[in-house]
């Protein structure tokens, strides 16, 4: 996965109040903003981050701007998966746009001539532009 664009570091909380609200795991061996970011994609969500080296988190929402980090040296933690690159902190995170695009769209009512209950529709497109309906 080659298409991420970073989006800076942020603060993060403890429990219960992640920024991110989907803690995927910690990947020790093999964590980078890469393969964080292509397993949230692959479970439709719009943005990844990684977080004390081994962690991956994943949100629809993009981090708020006053959890921005003041400086990008407070993600300082080597990925075990890239050296070459830094997998945030304690408590501090790397956010990536995964490149995926998150729909969720509320009906309320369609011209039907029996009425129905309101549905939602949740919809994912990958890189190349193909929509997933869930």
């Amino acid at each position: 996965m080659s298409s991420l664009v970073h989006l800076g570091c942020f603060l993060d909380h403890p429990d219960p109040n992640r920024v991110f609200p989907s803690f995927l795991g910690s990947f020790w061996s093999d964590n980078s903003p890469s393969t964080c970011g292509g397993r949230c994609l692959e479970r439709g969500y719009t943005y990844s981050a990684v977080q004390y080296s081994g962690q991956c988190f994943c949100s629809h929402a993009a981090p708020p701007e006053a959890e921005r980090a003041a400086s990008e040296a407070e993600c300082g933690m080597t990925c075990p998966g890239d050296a070459g690159l830094k997998c945030g902190d304690s408590y501090r995170m790397n956010v990536y746009v995964t490149g995926g695009a998150y729909y969720n769209v509320e009906l309320s009512s369609i011209s039907h001539s029996k009425p129905i209950a309101p549905w939602r529709l949740l919809g994912l497109t990958d890189l190349k532009g193909h929509l997933t309906v869930r």
